[in-house]
């Protein structure tokens, strides 16, 4: 069973009816029971589609009686033979080096670089002894955040002394 066609084309006959693009899909029986409906209405009024209605027939009618053409085509053994033989002829593409022996081992040792990065612990200072921590003079002021007038920005700046 053939589909449906209820699309329009965009192709126009000499008359410029849009429905001229139908008309092959009418004779083809390609056409919904109501867009056959309406090309066949069309026909009715329209000289210029009924001529060309006419012609399509005609040339189906043509084509019908017409024997068909004896086309030797090969073998499905021959076409894989000739298929072998092509493959054969063609020159193997020289190599490049990545895609040499050496492929294997590029891509070994970048997962073992890789893998080695993941690995690696990260150093880490230990603090010192509480004992051993430097001292802190008591003698150095506190600072302290206040607002620059001038820029309307916080710093950071010694009290003043008293």
């Amino acid at each position: 069973m053939k589909p449906a066609v209820t699309r329009l084309n965009t192709r126009r006959n000499e008359s410029g009816c849009a429905l001229a693009a139908r008309l092959p899909a009418l004779h083809d029986g390609e056409l919904d029971a109501a867009a056959a409906a309406e090309v066949q209405a069309h026909l009715d009024g329209c000289e210029a589609c009924r001529q060309e209605a006419r012609a399509l027939l005609r040339m189906r009618e043509l084509l019908r009686h017409e024997p068909l053409p004896h086309v030797a085509l090969p073998s499905g053994a021959q076409m894989a033979t000739r298929i072998l033989e092509q493959e054969a002829a063609r020159a193997p593409e020289p190599e490049h080096w990545l895609r040499s022996a050496w492929r294997p081992g590029l891509a070994l040792a970048a997962v073992a670089l890789v893998a080695a990065l993941i690995r690696t612990p990260t150093t880490e200072v230990p603090a010192p002894p509480p004992s051993q921590a430097p001292a802190v003079e008591a003698s150095l002021p506190a600072l302290v955040v206040m607002d620059d007038e001038q820029t309307g920005r916080q710093v950071l700046m010694a009290p003043a002394a008293e």
